[in-house]
């Protein structure tokens, strides 16, 4: 897996074209140390070049998020910080993160 992210408040970040190899560990670290600020986000990237991110809008509220370019849109939704730490685990842990409950898909 790589990862890439933006601490809105810290300003750190590792763009998403330089995306970095990365662990379970290291991923929550990185997820759990981000600033809940709305512009933060993070992002994994697996061995098949699909892309789970999560984008903070509010202290409260994630937009977990697969980005589709080929169908010109991404299968999102509203998620708390839980459901996207979970996301993260099951993904690390081999499933399929297009299969998370309650994604629909949404036109850019």
């Amino acid at each position: 897996m790589k990862y890439f992210y933006n601490d809105e408040a810290k300003e750190t970040w590792i763009d998403g074209d330089d995306a970095e190899e990365v662990s379970l560990d290291k991923a929550l670290e990185v997820w759990n140390s981000l600033t809940k600020t709305e512009g933060s986000f993070f992002g994994i990237v697996g061995p098949d070049e699909l892309t789970l991110q999560f984008y903070w809008e509010d202290s409260e509220t994630v937009s977990m998020d697969i980005p589709d370019p080929e169908k010109g849109g991404s299968l999102a939704k509203a998620s708390t910080f839980e459901e996207c730490t979970a996301a993260i685990k099951d993904t690390f842990a081999g499933q399929d993160p297009r299969q998370i409950e309650g994604l629909e898909f949404i036109t850019w």
